[in-house]
């Protein structure tokens, strides 16, 4: 369940990584991953938020509840990740390409 959705995630992954902050969907983490992960992802923003949004992508990978990447998504628009949302539901990073170039070796938020 959810494969073509994983591979996606992960193909498109240096977006979701360069764009969010982890400790800004806490509430979709405590909700589907165990506590000392999230708290690992949190510990690790501390120093690094690329590194923590990676480390929260290889978990959100390996998810396999019912309604998870809906949950995702939702999370994204609530909290105004609402590129990053339509993005990600159309699988087309067009427009943040746009916006900024990505290159997943260097990131601002590091």
């Amino acid at each position: 369940m959810y494969e073509l959705e994983k591979a996606n995630l992960k193909r498109c992954g240096a977006y979701i990584v360069n764009i969010l902050r982890p400790s800004y969907i806490k509430g979709f983490m405590t909700t589907y991953l165990p506590p000392v992960i999230v708290q690992e992802i949190l510990s690790q923003e501390l120093s690094s938020v690329t590194l923590a949004a990676e480390l929260l992508l290889q978990h959100i990978l390996t998810l396999d509840e019912n309604g998870w990447f809906q949950e995702f998504l939702d999370v994204l628009e609530s909290q105004g990740y609402i590129g990053l949302n339509e993005a990600i539901k159309k699988w087309d990073f067009e427009q943040i390409e746009k916006l900024e170039p990505c290159d997943s070796s260097t990131s601002k938020n590091s």
